[in-house]
């Protein structure tokens, strides 16, 4: 796991850690988890590093109070080396999530769901030389997090996930372009707001 995933979960670990004391709490604060209820959300991965981007806005509906699917769309970008090297990426993914306790202070979830992802790597050197990378991933997303309300339409969420599959990659380096396939498994910790129409 990256330095970046290490500072993301430690976040993420102080927000449980709040939650757990919240649990505490006597009586129910008001929430709009309920049958029926959209949420516009928006969940970022390591917001200490001001180069690297990567955030995702999604849209979630409640089957029922305990029930939700979840359609996000990702992003990310990073740059090096004076704009040298661009990296950057898009990732569509469709979840579906259980609240086994959604009535209680924290409400946690988990769940799971189909995810593909397109991804691109430029690096430019002195010279001639210059390579291209680009990926198609296509897996299964897993969640699991944590939801609090502030007020009634308001939720803050922690998020640790992992995301497995095939990658199907087409690298290029001063030569004809070569293609692989591999398999991988990647983990991220996420903060994150959501709003309740």
């Amino acid at each position: 796991m990256s330095l970046h995933h290490v500072r993301a979960a430690t976040i993420l670990a102080v927000f449980f850690s709040f939650s757990g004391s919240a649990l505490a709490q006597s009586g129910e604060r008001p929430h709009a988890i309920e049958k029926g209820s959209w949420a516009l959300l928006f969940q970022v991965e390591d917001v200490f590093r001001l180069d690297y981007l990567d955030g995702m806005l999604a849209l979630k509906y409640h089957l029922a109070e305990q029930h939700a699917v979840r359609l996000g769309v990702g992003a990310n970008a990073r740059t090096a080396n004076d704009g040298q090297q661009v990296y950057g990426g898009v990732s569509g993914q469709v979840q579906y999530f259980l609240y086994p306790r959604p009535r209680r202070e924290v409400k946690f979830y988990i769940g799971a769901g189909p995810r593909i992802g397109y991804g691109t790597q430029r690096v430019e050197a002195e010279g001639s030389s210059r390579m291209r990378d680009d990926s198609w991933t296509f897996g299964l997303a897993r969640g699991l997090g944590a939801e609090w309300f502030p007020t009634r339409h308001i939720s803050i969420f922690g998020e640790f996930g992992n995301h497995a599959g095939m990658s199907i990659r087409e690298h290029e380096s001063n030569s004809p372009a070569a293609t692989s396939h591999d398999y991988f498994y990647e983990t991220s910790a996420r903060l994150g707001i959501a709003a309740y129409l």
